[in-house]
């Protein structure tokens, strides 16, 4: 799994959470490893890219330091704008790895409270709607992108600039969604219209205010089955974006809510990547917001972030993964492999088994024999529309299932 970073992300001289844990989680990275976990430099988010979210004049103020540069709470340096397009360009870098590998991560913070033409509450650049927006140059015209956002605050940023978007995009659409857990109502935002409801609009949105850490999980666990429940669903989304958050936590000085303990923090971040799996979701995290005070020193909030991490690599959650793998290696023996909950019988779920297996480990020779094994089948089945179907092989002359 990449995870995209570099020094640049803190080159800001102002100290602060936001403007340096990233630094600090790449050393616990480096010094203690996540298997699986893969530390890549991300190119730097451009001007023009940014310009087409936020105001032209707001983004030439931060890279200038004029008036409105420090709207988010930070005094402007010239590193400022190094900071910010670095961390940018990594939640775009971790958007089209995700769409591509499956999973993937950038250790960018500040993002979700940032406005069309100003800063706010340690935000600089909305870089989650920056990265939705590229996304959707990369994805099939019928693709949306699904923003989660779990931070202990409301992303009020993120749905003005949602809201937004139809009027900035030149082909007055808005393809991106926004789901809102959220502990601390600042920078809350209305909400029109009920769940279900959203899917019949341009755009869908909604948020949950959780002030009781009993109800924490299961209002996560409710929102997520209620929009996989949703007519259209399962074509909907070619990208999930995860703002993963660590000050809901009880020891967070900055909108910590007690009784939410780092397990139930585990058990969050697990919650959300397994969902991904479950229904072959892409999906990119970033750190969102966590603070130090009192309760909560540097090396405690870099464990919270590593949960996320260790989370998005758990064998439990590398179905999205193996799908790729599995997708690229079918599709280059010219076959078409849909591994879905709904294929049970024995013989799909072994062939399935040694595929995925095969497509992990990449032993090429043995899954060129299983490919051509399952030529045979198909080439000994009957080619029609009439209904010959088993084991979710798709067939490549007709393309019917066989």
């Amino acid at each position: 799994m990449k995870v995209f970073y570099s020094r640049e992300y803190v080159a800001a001289k102002h100290s602060f959470d936001t403007t340096r844990k990233s630094s600090h989680l790449a050393a616990s990275l480096r010094s203690d490893p996540i298997e699986g976990v893969e530390l890549t430099e991300p190119r730097p988010a451009t001007a023009a890219m940014i310009s087409r979210v936020h105001s032209p004049q707001y983004v030439q103020a931060v890279r200038t330091g004029k008036a409105g540069c420090s709207s988010q709470g930070f005094p402007w340096d010239s590193g400022l704008w190094t900071a910010v397009t670095a961390s940018t360009g990594g939640v775009v870098a971790a958007a089209h790895a995700a769409i591509r590998d499956g999973v993937s991560g950038s250790l960018s913070s500040g993002l979700h409270h940032a406005r069309y033409d100003h800063g706010a509450g340690f935000c600089t650049f909305n870089g989650l709607v920056v990265a939705a927006n590229e996304a959707l140059d990369a994805l099939p015209a019928d693709k949306r992108v699904l923003i989660i956002d779990a931070d202990a605050h409301c992303g009020g940023g993120t749905d003005e600039l949602i809201r937004l978007l139809p009027a900035l995009d030149h082909e007055g659409k808005c393809r991106i969604d926004h789901l809102d857990l959220y502990v601390s109502p600042f920078d809350w935002y209305p909400i029109e219209d009920e769940l279900h409801a959203r899917f019949g609009g341009q755009r869908w949105s909604h948020s949950v205010d959780c002030d009781q850490a009993e109800e924490y999980l299961p209002s996560l666990q409710a929102m997520l089955g209620c929009l996989a429940e949703c007519e259209g669903f399962d074509d909907r989304y070619g990208l999930v974006l995860y703002n993963s958050g660590m000050d809901p936590h009880q020891d967070d000085s900055c909108g910590g809510l007690e009784g939410i303990t780092t397990e139930i923090i585990h058990e969050r971040e697990h919650l959300v990547f397994d969902w991904a799996a479950t229904h072959d979701l892409p999906i990119a995290f970033v750190l969102a917001g966590g603070y130090t005070g009192t309760e909560m020193d540097p090396g405690k909030l870099t464990g919270l972030h590593r949960l996320t991490m260790e989370a998005a690599v758990d064998p439990l959650s590398e179905g999205v993964r193996e799908h790729c793998a599995l997708a690229r290696a079918v599709e280059a023996h010219g076959l078409a492999f849909h591994p879905t909950p709904n294929q049970e019988s024995r013989r799909a779920a072994y062939e399935r088994e040694q595929v995925l297996q095969l497509a992990w480990t990449e032993d090429e020779a043995a899954l060129v024999a299983l490919l051509e094994a399952a030529e045979t089948v198909l080439a000994e089945a009957e080619c029609s529309n009439a209904a010959y179907h088993r084991d979710g092989w798709n067939c490549v002359e007709c393309g019917e299932v066989t």
